[in-house]
């Protein structure tokens, strides 16, 4: 009877899929350690968080079984190049946990650590598929149990590629505040959307072969009257969270539309707004009613708008993106991916969707001058996208070097502090005159 309870707990703890520990299996041997190791070893221990957003999209589109598949090849390779791992675990969905004591003269965990974080192609029954992993490290601070230093882990995953701080963040303990505040932006935000405390501003974008008006980006702000402005990556991450991304998103939308209404009434001739529809909007909302209701409401035609969807919301629900993509072309508003090359990038739903501009993404923008990998990023982002009659934007130009070298490219269109900070909608009629 004793075994056999045994192998009831032992099978409990156990991933089947993957033959990892669970996340009860992986903090008990954790303690384990942090009771028993000596101190040289604990200054030297970290436990890192992984996330694979990528499965989540394999999942909703091959299902469940495939996306296990890539997960156990995943996890095999993680043993692989993680041999002096105390331990890997399985966590929540396709989220992985490690716990490594680092090499000594190796205390600083970056440089250990990235390399074998970076991106792979994995194959199933010779599917490729290219995994980008982004992970939270923690390293031992004095006191910590298990449970606090998967907590920190999870805390400083949460901000990896979040502001673009990379696909490797490490816990820093302000991250504790900054959580904090993010639990009471979550609280406020509702409350200050309607005392009017958000706004929009609008980032122009230029073509970069004759330095004329594109268009624009609506951007969310909210300048909090105590504390400071939250960044909009940050605000939209929050409103995701909660579900208030959806009557949130409609109000960018709405007020965008309100904006382009009265630039009309001033005289100004149509220009695009480029407005951001969040995956989680995209999802739960009728994004073409509400579309068809904000153009109504402002007395406005297609030719106004403009609607950006990250990869991931383009991957995510094939038949249901077919068929919006459709009608926004049939209403004439035109359609970018947002941050290419950050998420599920696939050449097969570029070629079938009816996109028509691709965005290419400010963290590969901003060392493309120096740096030769960002430079062959961008240089292929624009072939691909000039081979499939995409318009190529680019995003965070903030230099001369910057621009000169997407000229040179051949990138048709940017945006970026070097052409111009983000406008107030009062002073977008005199930016568009003076050009």
């Amino acid at each position: 009877m004793m075994a056999h309870d045994d192998n009831l707990v032992r099978i409990g703890e156990t991933d089947e899929t993957t033959g990892l520990p669970r996340r009860r299996a992986f903090l008990r041997q954790v303690g384990a350690f942090l009771d028993t190791a000596p101190r040289k070893d604990l200054e030297r221990f970290w436990i890192g968080t992984v996330e694979l957003p990528v499965l989540r999209h394999v999942r909703s589109s091959m299902g469940w079984r495939m996306a296990d598949r890539y997960l156990k090849e995943v996890a095999t390779f993680l043993r692989r190049e993680l041999p002096h791992a105390l331990a890997i675990a399985r966590m929540d969905g396709p989220d992985l946990a490690v716990a490594a004591v680092a090499p000594p003269g190796r205390p600083t965990g970056e440089d250990f650590v990235a390399p074998s974080f970076f991106g792979e192609v994995f194959h199933v029954d010779e599917q490729p598929l290219f995994v980008s992993l982004r992970a939270g490290l923690v390293w031992w601070q004095e006191g910590d149990s298990a449970d606090d230093m998967l907590r920190k882990s999870s805390m400083a995953l949460n901000r990896a590629g979040w502001r673009h701080h990379g696909d490797l963040v490490v816990y820093e303990p302000s991250m504790q505040e900054e959580d904090r505040e993010g639990a009471a932006i979550a609280t406020e935000l509702p409350s200050a959307m309607e005392r009017g405390e958000l706004e929009l501003l609008f980032q122009p974008k230029v073509a970069l072969d004759s330095g004329e008006l594109a268009g624009f980006e609506a951007l969310l702000r909210w300048p909090r009257p105590a504390g400071r402005a939250i960044p909009t990556e940050q605000l939209i991450e929050i409103a995701e969270l909660t579900d208030f991304i959806v009557p949130l998103g409609r109000w960018v939308l709405r007020r965008a539309c309100r904006h382009a209404g009265r630039w009309r009434d001033l005289g100004l001739e149509p220009f695009r707004i480029a407005v951001n529809v969040s995956a989680v909007q995209f999802i739960k909302s009728d994004l073409h009613a509400e579309i068809v209701a904000a153009l109504e409401n402002a007395g406005i035609g297609p030719e106004w708008l403009e609607i950006e969807l990250t990869e991931s919301a383009l991957a995510s629900h094939g038949t249901k993106t077919l068929t919006l993509l459709e009608r926004l072309a049939d209403l004439g508003i035109p359609v970018a991916i947002d941050d290419f090359g950050t998420g599920y990038s696939s050449l097969a739903y570029m070629k079938r969707f009816p996109v028509q501009r691709l965005k290419i993404d400010r963290s590969f923008v901003e060392n493309a001058p120096t740096e030769a990998a960002d430079a062959g990023i961008v240089r292929c982002a624009i072939a691909i996208g000039r081979n499939l009659g995409f318009t190529v934007v680019a995003e965070g130009v903030e230099t001369a070097e910057q621009a000169r070298m997407l000229r040179e490219e051949r990138c048709d269109e940017a945006q970026g502090f070097y052409f111009s900070r983000p406008l107030h909608p009062d002073d977008v009629p005199g930016f568009v005159r003076g050009r």
